[in-house]
């Protein structure tokens, strides 16, 4: 939505052309991809697209740009315009908002996950079947550079495009000279109080158009059908959807998982029920019409932190996996050395996310406190940087420390899920009662 321009609100990238103008309009465009295909050309190749259309004053010329635009860079297929994208293009050239923003981050999704899996592969298997440097990236991942240039200061070029009025986020970076970084992992791991959670809230760019949900000041705002396009959409973005793609794919979206990028306290995020539905199941979900709602708008430039129990929850894990480590064959240790070598880096660098100290305004008072309650961030670091081995494994959805206390996890993020700041009761006048967590915004 911010760096792309690209719309949350509208319609679905899977809306059918339901007149007959418009499927006669569809019939001519595939009729000239066709003869593109039988010519030498063999593919409708986005360059052979633009060469056919571009000199002449076609009476589909309008379609046909916007064909070539989503085919090139919205949804990439290898450079191929492919026929998914000419319902699109004929609604749009008709005025027709389509929610391009869902059908992008689904695509980009799916090939992160294609992209972890090729990965984790070729690391188990000497002789992996899908080797990564094989694998087709077909989502605009352009995204995700910028999305990583944007909040690394490490990584940023060093000098961004003059941004104009009305332009995208993106244009900052637009054939810009990337940094050389020698060690990716490495600015990674060590990105701590330099990595920006909420990088679009500041007023750094020139000509960057600040949305209203990033205020000077913190407010309360009441959201509705007739509420401006700018809260319908950022409140969208704070629910827990799945987000369908153009080919039918879907994939879920977790904004509780990066509360602190929406400027809310980092709690354990709760554990969401994924509805097994089809496409136009989840469609009506992603566009439950919002009735009266109540939203928190944090200041533009709070730092939001992480809750007491999430912390407690890390002190816990560390422990047990101390004592399941300790426990551990030497053989065992010497097989997952490697793994656990960026791990431990991992751990002893930023054990909550970086920049943020616990948060300890919910605490009752009386409430008694262990010496390491009463650490700060980089006290506790230090102290607990003697330990060498940490596993990080998958259980089901979500990551989790090995060793843990047996559903400390689910049992501590039933309780809050995140805003620690504000009661359940604030918290429930926002989103209602839609979350199987009790309080959770993001959830629900």
């Amino acid at each position: 939505m911010v760096l792309g321009g690209f719309s949350v609100l509208g319609d679905p990238v899977l809306s059918p052309l339901d007149t007959a103008e418009l499927k006669e309009i569809e019939d001519k465009l595939l009729a000239q991809r066709k003869e593109i295909v039988r010519s030498r050309a063999k593919k409708a190749t986005t360059s052979s697209w633009l060469n056919r259309f571009i000199n002449g004053g076609h009476e589909l010329k309008h379609e046909a740009f916007l064909v070539y635009w989503l085919s090139r860079y919205v949804f990439n297929d290898g450079g191929i315009i492919h026929r998914p994208v000419f319902s699109i293009a004929i609604h749009l050239a008709r005025g027709t908002r389509i929610a391009l923003a869902p059908a992008v981050l689904s695509s980009v999704y799916n090939d992160l996950g294609a992209l972890k899996k090729a990965t984790v592969d070729s690391n188990q298997l000497e002789s992996s079947s899908v080797a990564v440097s094989d694998l087709a990236i077909r989502s605009p991942f352009q995204l995700v550079q910028v999305w990583a240039w944007e909040r690394f200061s490490d990584l940023r070029p060093e000098n961004p495009n003059h941004l104009n009025n009305g332009e995208p986020r993106m244009a900052r970076w637009d054939k810009v000279d990337s940094r050389g970084v020698e060690n990716l992992r490495k600015v990674l791991d060590l990105a701590t109080e330099e990595f920006l959670w909420r990088t679009y809230a500041l007023d750094v760019v020139e000509n960057w158009h600040l949305p209203k949900y990033y205020p000077p000041k913190e407010m309360w705002v009441s959201v509705g059908p007739d509420s401006d396009d700018e809260l319908q959409s950022f409140l969208r973005c704070l629910r827990f959807s799945k987000l369908v793609g153009l080919l039918g794919t879907m994939e879920l979206y977790f904004p509780h998982r990066v509360a602190m990028q929406f400027g809310c306290d980092q709690d354990l995020p709760c554990y969401v029920k994924q509805p097994n539905n089809n496409s136009d199941i989840a469609w009506k979900h992603y566009t439950k019409e919002i009735k009266n709602v109540k939203l928190y708008l944090p200041c533009r430039l709070s730092e939001a932190d992480v809750s007491t129990k999430y912390i407690k929850w890390w002190k816990k894990s560390l422990s047990s996996l101390k004592d399941a480590n300790e426990a551990a064959s030497p053989q065992k240790k010497k097989a997952k050395s490697i793994v656990d070598d960026r791990l431990v880096l991992m751990a002893n660098q930023s054990p909550v996310p970086p920049g943020c100290p616990p948060e300890c305004n919910d605490k009752k008072a009386g409430d008694p406190m262990d010496e390491d309650d009463k650490l700060t961030i980089s006290e506790f670091l230090r102290r607990y940087k003697k330990h060498k081995n940490v596993e990080i494994i998958e259980d089901g959805d979500s990551e989790k420390l090995s060793g843990q206390v047996p559903n400390l996890e689910s049992k501590i993020a039933g309780e809050r899920s995140f805003c620690t700041k504000k009661s359940d009761k604030d918290i429930e006048s926002i989103v209602g009662n839609e979350c199987a967590s009790s309080s959770s915004l993001f959830g629900r």
